[in-house]
């Protein structure tokens, strides 16, 4: 049984297993949730912790607080992100939208704008790595003509938003199951790690 003063801790990274553990395990290049304010405050000391451990295992934590609709929990890899974001179709899209072609300064943009915007930004897609074409598909048209919703809504390469997904949903479950027999957030990874290894 935990203790009391374990439970936060417990609690915070099961929330990060539930959410990230694509990006965790490297499938993805960034994941993100929200908490309250009064989550956040419960959490925060717990989050300096698990961000210190993850940043031995390449992965960046920032807490974006967004005025009066709490805040947002971005974990990335920079440098996953860094080869996502290089596409020059990518770069193009990104830059036509006023963000530098650093990835540091990319990300510091974007995190300005969920900071200042009352929806998530369109190209909050693009960070999370979902394919361009989509994310442009849902800017022009977010309701219809998508031909499969999993992670994201697909409208070109369904094939590929189905393997993904499955990936996805397939990972997840394993961190979870790992988690509840008690690894921490970096025993799940290695173990995820291992596993595709010999797979």
């Amino acid at each position: 049984m935990l203790t009391k003063s374990e439970e936060p801790f417990f609690s915070i990274c099961r929330l990060l297993i539930n959410s990230c553990s694509p990006a965790l395990c490297g499938l993805k290049p960034a994941s993100l949730f929200s908490l309250s304010p009064q989550d956040y405050e419960v959490f925060s000391n717990c989050l300096q912790v698990i961000t210190q451990q993850l940043s031995y295992f390449g992965k960046s934590i920032r807490p974006v607080f967004r005025l009066g609709r709490g805040v947002v929990i971005f974990l990335y890899d920079p440098q996953l992100l860094s080869g996502w974001l290089a596409s020059p179709a990518v770069q193009e899209y990104l830059v036509g939208r006023g963000y530098p072609s650093d990835l540091e300064a990319a990300v510091e943009e974007f995190i300005l704008r969920l900071e200042d915007s009352p929806d998530f930004p369109h190209e909050a897609g693009i960070f999370l790595g979902y394919p361009l074409e989509d994310v442009l598909s849902f800017e022009e048209n977010p309701h219809f003509g998508w031909k499969y919703c999993g992670l994201w809504k697909a409208y070109h390469d369904v094939d590929y938003a189905k393997e993904m997904s499955r990936r996805c949903r397939e990972c997840c479950s394993l961190c979870r199951e790992w988690h509840s027999q008690g690894h921490t957030i970096p025993g799940v990874m290695k173990k995820y790690s291992r596993l595709k290894q010999v797979s």
